[in-house]
């Protein structure tokens, strides 16, 4: 896994996907919202669960060689 990035920047990491629709509650516009499938998008993760898995899988991957 050569190409698996491991360093992020900071925008990177506050990047939110884009939503189609935003949350709404009570009249409220809250943080987050739904893609065009209708499904929740936590705000703020557009990279941020490749952040935390990289250097996961580029540590199993080197443990599972040895």
């Amino acid at each position: 896994m050569p190409d698996l990035q491991l360093s992020w920047t900071e925008d990177e990491l506050l990047a939110t996907h884009e939503i189609a629709e935003p949350l709404v509650a009570g009249g409220v516009k809250c943080h987050g919202g739904f893609d065009a499938d209708g499904a929740y998008v936590s705000p703020r993760t557009r990279h941020r669960v490749p952040a935390i898995e990289a250097p996961w899988v580029r540590s199993h991957s080197t443990r599972r060689a040895a």
